[in-house]
């Protein structure tokens, strides 16, 4: 992928296969929990990284919190 910065052409890798922000169904999925329990597990963890209330939660700040290895979050996350 090309973007142009300027007179320089910039270039990015592609995102893998995989997407890079956690929802509350993934966390139902991974941990095998409710919804409501899913959701107050995102609540801690923003609070946890000085989030807002709604802003999103990364795949790397969900492995570093929960403490999971990428390779058994990622097949949720398809």
């Amino acid at each position: 992928m090309k973007a142009r910065l300027g007179s320089k052409i910039q270039y990015s890798k592609p995102a893998g296969p995989h997407r890079l922000v956690i929802y509350t169904h993934d966390v139902c999925s991974i941990l095998g929990n409710d919804r409501r329990p899913a959701a107050q597990y995102l609540t801690r963890l923003r609070k946890e990284y000085k989030k807002r209330r709604g802003e999103l939660v990364t795949l790397e700040e969900f492995l570093r919190y929960s403490k999971l290895a990428k390779e058994d979050v990622i097949p949720h996350l398809k």
